[in-house]
């Protein structure tokens, strides 16, 4: 169907490349190559390099402009996207002109070597590039599809598709959890839970501070990080040891051995959520089991008692990663 020849569309066939035929992609390639030389010799490298961003994001305004309210999200005519790849495949040949003095036209093997490999690049799209076209009936369900109308559907009529991939819906729930968080408390609430958040972190880090290693010792955000290095190395208990003595107190342990640079690095991240009576608990329940690394370490060495399975041979569980669950197997 016939279009009138906007400045959006201008832009996108680059000014009417992408309306020849046959094989309007080369065609796009060929016309970018005089343009590049022009701002090669306008500018030399850093002036194609600057075009090349240039005729990226506008390419891609471009783009969502002439295709919206259509079923083809990538037709034939739009080589916008061309003229950007070619430029891109040329840098080399414009830095290296430059770097040396020459005429960019001197170095004339290096402009077919770009030419080519950009064309069979874009033409059969190796694996890394992305899917050659003939593969798409065989891609994963679901997929997204936009509909004319610019609105999106998950899309399950392929009959060639490999089937789902696990999981194929991604992180959607918690994408919906974080919107719902957000949502419901609106900009005010965001700033006060951040506020709770970066309080809560500085009280726990302030009453803990005596008990155990602190590496950094400044103000913090809404986490911290203390060490057991000094319980290792006079009681040899170690920042797991720790982790396991706080669930026989009723706390889920926090995140150890990260970051990599502490050493018995030991990451706690309160969150808005707790009370000040929940905070104190877990200083107290701290302090205990730096008290018990003193007067009972082997106890530590043990933990945890209150639960059904205490300390897993981590070796094993390393080398031996089976994850499936067997329901029919004898205990």
């Amino acid at each position: 169907m016939h279009k009138d020849m906007t400045g959006t569309r201008l832009i996108a066939t680059f000014f009417g490349a992408g309306l020849l035929r046959p094989a309007p992609g080369t065609w796009g390639s060929v016309a970018a190559l005089p343009v590049a030389w022009l701002l090669h010799v306008m500018g030399g490298f850093w002036a194609l390099a600057l075009g090349t961003a240039v005729v990226f994001l506008l390419g891609w305004y471009v783009t969502i402009q002439e295709t919206r309210g259509q079923s083809d999200p990538d037709p034939s005519e739009i080589v916008i996207d061309e003229v950007a790849g070619m430029w891109l495949a040329l840098w080399p040949v414009s830095l290296g002109a430059m770097m040396q003095g020459v005429s960019i036209t001197a170095l004339w093997p290096g402009w077919i070597v770009a030419f080519l490999a950009f064309r069979a690049f874009d033409i059969w799209k190796p694996g890394p590039v992305g899917v050659a076209e003939h593969l798409q009936p065989f891609l994963p369900i679901s997929r997204v599809v936009r509909r004319r109308d610019n609105t999106f559907i998950l899309d399950y009529d392929f009959p060639k598709s490999i089937g789902y991939i696990a999981p194929f819906y991604g992180n959607f729930l918690v994408c919906l959890r974080a919107c719902a968080y957000i949502l419901t408390l609106g900009g005010e609430g965001l700033r006060q839970a951040s506020d709770h958040a970066v309080l809560n972190a500085n009280y726990l880090m302030h009453n803990l501070r005596k008990i155990y290693d602190l590496p950094f010792d400044r103000a913090c955000m809404h986490e911290f990080v203390l060490s057991a290095r000094k319980l290792l190395k006079q009681h040899d208990i170690r920042a797991a040891d720790v982790a396991k003595g706080l669930i026989d107190q009723g706390f889920h342990p926090p995140t150890i051995y990260f970051p990599l640079i502490v050493s018995e690095a030991m990451m706690i991240e309160p969150t808005e959520v707790e009370s000040k009576e929940t905070l104190d608990r877990f200083i107290e329940a701290m302090r205990l089991i730096a008290e018990k690394a003193v007067t009972d370490p082997d106890s530590l060495r043990h933990a945890p008692f209150t639960t059904p399975v205490g300390r897993p041979d981590e070796v094993k569980a390393a080398r031996e990663m089976d994850l499936a669950f067997h329901p029919d197997t004898e205990k």
